[in-house]
């Protein structure tokens, strides 16, 4: 049996057979690598992006319920009187008036305070504290009323509390005065 023997290779050839590989290696390391990097990336990304919109598919029967209960019809008319001024001997019916403006927006009159040093003092207006106990929605309706009365002049604060199940409004408001 003959013994086949390898043929001599020469300086040239081992020369371009290390230029091959250093290419091969080259292209391996500059344009696989990074691709292989940013395809890792959007996998990551694409995951973040699945899990995002499987907590939106959870979450959209809550917001379509939410926006239901908020889809309320606005009044074609807000009230918008003539301004005017409350004679001094009617200020007793500002509990009365305001209770109810509140039972008509299904709010719960808590108390109604008249500061009565305004009154006492020759003043043009009259402060008002007024705290109710109700909804958002209701609390809504209470403001358009209150607009329709021609003696308020301003509403000077809003606070909105939480309170056992629902919020506690505290309004002070400021009356004109004859």
């Amino acid at each position: 049996m003959k013994k086949h023997k390898l043929p001599k290779i020469y300086g040239k050839s081992i020369r371009y057979l290390l230029i091959c590989i250093t290419g091969i290696v080259c292209f391996a390391v500059l344009g696989i690598y990074p691709n292989q990097k940013t395809v890792t990336s959007l996998d990551n990304d694409t995951a973040k992006l699945e899990t995002e919109i499987r907590e939106q598919e959870l979450l959209k029967p809550l917001y379509d319920d939410l926006l239901r209960r908020t889809r309320t019809k606005v009044p074609a008319d807000l009230p918008f009187p003539e301004k005017g001024r409350l004679d001094r001997t009617k200020t007793d019916d500002i509990p009365e008036i305001l209770g109810s403006m509140a039972h008509k927006s299904s709010l719960q009159l808590v108390d109604v305070t008249l500061d009565l040093n305004t009154l006492v003092k020759g003043s043009q207006s009259l402060s008002v504290d007024v705290r109710l106990n109700g909804g958002f929605l209701a609390f809504r309706d209470f403001l358009i009323q209150l607009q329709g009365i021609p003696y308020v002049n301003e509403i000077e604060e809003v606070e909105i509390q939480p309170a056992q199940g629902v919020k506690e409004f505290r309004l002070k408001l400021a009356l004109a005065l004859k």
